[in-house]
């Protein structure tokens, strides 16, 4: 991803890149609260207010979020290498989100099946 990507999606302040990398890790406010000690409402009113969260909690919600604490923190860099780009072209992730469990493990089982049938592509189980 390109800084003009990301701009294009609204990612320039601190709390948008938060909510991102929560969506991208499907962390909600609690779960992300309860990992840095805090309450979930301090992240809902820090990000309506535009306040600065703690350098240390910053470290700490970009560690456990998986992405880059430069690209949190300063919006330098990328997100993370390690992101995979969304999969599914025009299934939104809210749409996806919307589909049962053993429908998500179906499509899931596929793209698996898909992947090892491809030549040279037989991961170790």
């Amino acid at each position: 991803m390109d800084s003009k990507s990301l701009d294009d999606r609204g990612l320039n302040t601190f709390y948008k890149r938060l909510k991102a990398a929560q969506s991208w890790r499907n962390c909600s406010d609690e779960e992300l609260a309860l990992h840095l000690g805090i309450r979930a409402g301090s992240l809902s009113t820090g990000r309506a207010r535009g306040s600065a969260m703690s350098l240390l909690n910053g470290v700490k919600a970009a560690r456990y979020l998986g992405v880059s604490i430069w690209w949190l923190v300063l919006w330098e860099g990328e997100p993370d290498e390690n992101i995979p780009s969304w999969p599914l072209g025009r299934v939104s992730p809210e749409q996806w989100r919307s589909v049962s469990d053993d429908q998500r493990a179906m499509v899931q089982k596929l793209a698996e099946v898909l992947v090892e049938s491809k030549p040279g592509n037989n991961p170790p189980r």
